[in-house]
Formats: structure tokens, C-alpha cells, sequence
């Protein structure tokens, strides 16, 4: 990991040399478990393709109240210091630390206010082979603001993820994976991944406790999905960080909303976490292989 600088945080000129994979992106998502209100707000510029996407929806109450998938946008003019990009609008303060942002859905709206428990951290996505990003950074924190759905004023707190990513990225990189984040509180907060990869499983993640930001090095994962192979029910997570430190986090899904499009899919589930005995919320993401890896092709000797 490497301290974030301001400078990290704007937007970053298209290298000369960038394949047409090369994107920029931003993502908010978060989780009310009180009343089971959250969303997944998510945006990619393409330079190179001269276009830009989102994805986004709420969830109010358990239900889906609104979506917005909204392809081709054109390219926008600004920086992430105040950024428009079709139903989304985002305000990155120079603390890094500070996000306003705002949804529309139709006649509906979402306003939140982030703020991150630490500084932003950098971490490698790119691990095993994969292409994700060359450049991410990420934070775990706490929003608040309000939905307004229907005419109806309903107020929000949550536990929340942001992160920016740069660089070349190929969608659907690894063949299976599992990502959580939690956070319970203004003390303690994590985000752990596990990834298949060309050259097999792939753990990293970190952890905010009491101040102090750690990096995982080991992490257990085991994920219960529906039916369908794609929604996910329930989590345990047994995962070490740096010093001898250990967490055993739990979590089971309250809603699942499928996000993405044919270049890359998932659902995303809200759920309710504990973790020592106390209580959290977060996002639980499973990708479940679709097709054999390189190991288990050589086994099948194919």
C-alpha cells in the first residue's frame, strides 16, 4: 500500500501508448441495514472508445426503486472535484476524505454526505497475471443524506466502500472471486478479495481497527450462493492481517441486485455483518467460475 496524494485523486490524462482497454473509474456503494436502503453507483470513462458509462441503482425499504444503465455517455469535461456523468453527480474534497454525491432515478433522488474512517490506500489489483487496473485506490467509511422515493423523505447511515481505479482493464479477468467489505463504526472496518488467477488463488484485502490500517495475509472465504448461481445468500470469512491479528467476520445477505452488463456482471448483496460480537453492514460480491482454469485444464490434460 502507498499514501494517496491529491493529485492521485483527479483526472489522468490518456498515455500516449494506452491500449483501448484503458478506463478510468469511480464507485460509491453502501449499506443502511436499518432500513434496508443501499446502492451500487458506479462510473467508467473510456477515453480511447470516446464514451462513458454508468451503473447505478438504489434499493429502499429491501426493494429496488430505481436503476440507471446508461451507455455511450459523452466523454465529461471535469475532474472528480465536481464531476456530472448522466444521473450521477460526484464532489471529491481535498481531504480525500470527504464525498458528496448525488442519484437520480427519475423523479426519485439520493443525496449522500461520505466520510472516510482513514486516508484513501492504494492496493494492487493487478496480482496473479490479471489486468483489473493499473492504478486503485480505495476507503471504507460511513454515509449519510436521504432518499427521496415517491415523494417520501427517508433518512440514511451506512456503512460504505469508495474506491478510483486507472489504467488498462479487461473485464471478467478472473474466472471466480469473492469480495466484502464491512464496516462497524468509525473504529473498525474490512475489505478482503480472493481472486482465482492464471496462476491460482489470490488474497488481499485490509483492515481499519482502532486507527491502525493493516494489510490481510491470509483470508479463508467460504460463500453460500442461491439457485440461480449468482446470488449470494451468506458469508464466512476467517482472515489474518500483518502483526498476528485474526478476524472472523460473518454475513448474510438481505437484498441482491445484479449489476454490470455482457462485459461484466455480478450481484451485489447487501447484508448485515458481525464480527466479535459486534454489528455491521456491507456489500458481499460472488463470481462463481464459469469455465475451466489453466490448472484444471492441464489436469483434464485439454
Amino acid at each position: 500500500m502507498h499514501q494517496v496524494t491529491i493529485e492521485d485523486s483527479r483526472r489522468h490524462a490518456l498515455p500516449a501508448d494506452a491500449p483501448e482497454s484503458w478506463q478510468e473509474s469511480f464507485f460509491l456503494g453502501w449499506y443502511d441495514p436499518a432500513t434496508r436502503s443501499g446502492g451500487h453507483h458506479h462510473i467508467s470513462i473510456k477515453p480511447k472508445q470516446d464514451h462513458a458509462h454508468v451503473w447505478s441503482w438504489l434499493v429502499v425499504g429491501g426493494v429496488l426503486v430505481g436503476r440507471a444503465q446508461q451507455h455511450r455517455l459523452p466523454v465529461p469535461d471535469g475532474d472528480y472535484g465536481d464531476l456530472d456523468v448522466g444521473t450521477l453527480r460526484v464532489r471529491v474534497a481535498e481531504s480525500l476524505r470527504d464525498i458528496g454525491f448525488e442519484a437520480r432515478f427519475g423523479d426519485d433522488r439520493l443525496m449522500l454526505d461520505y466520510r472516510s474512517l482513514c486516508p484513501p490506500h492504494e492496493v494492487t489489483l493487478d496480482t496473479g497475471g490479471l489486468t483489473v487496473g493499473k492504478r486503485h485506490y480505495e476507503s471504507m467509511g460511513i454515509v449519510t443524506g436521504t432518499a427521496i422515493v415517491n415523494g417520501e423523505t427517508v433518512a440514511l447511515s451506512g456503512g460504505a466502500w469508495h474506491d478510483h481505479s486507472w489504467g488498462p482493464r479487461q473485464f471478467y479477468p478472473h474466472r471466480a472471486g469473492r469480495w466484502v467489505f464491512a464496516v462497524f463504526g468509525d473504529d473498525l472496518a474490512i475489505s478482503v478479495f480472493t481472486y482465482m488467477t492464471p496462476q491460482g488463488p489470490k488474497q488481499f484485502g485490509w483492515v481499519f481497527d482502532d486507527g491502525v490500517v493493516r494489510t490481510v495475509t491470509r483470508a479463508d472465504f467460504v460463500a453460500v450462493v442461491a439457485d440461480d448461481g449468482l446470488s449470494p445468500v451468506s458469508c464466512e470469512v476467517r482472515l489474518w492481517v500483518e502483526g498476528f491479528r485474526g478476524y472472523h467476520l460473518q454475513g448474510h445477505v438481505d437484498t441482491s441486485i445484479l449489476t454490470g452488463d455482457d462485459e461484466w456482471y455480478s450481484k451485489d448483496g447487501l447484508a448485515a455483518f458481525t464480527c466479535g460480537g459486534r454489528l455491521g453492514a456491507g456489500i458481499i460480491e460472488v463470481n462463481e467460475q464459469k469455465s475451466l482454469n489453466p490448472a484444471q485444464r492441464r489436469e483434464l490434460e485439454i
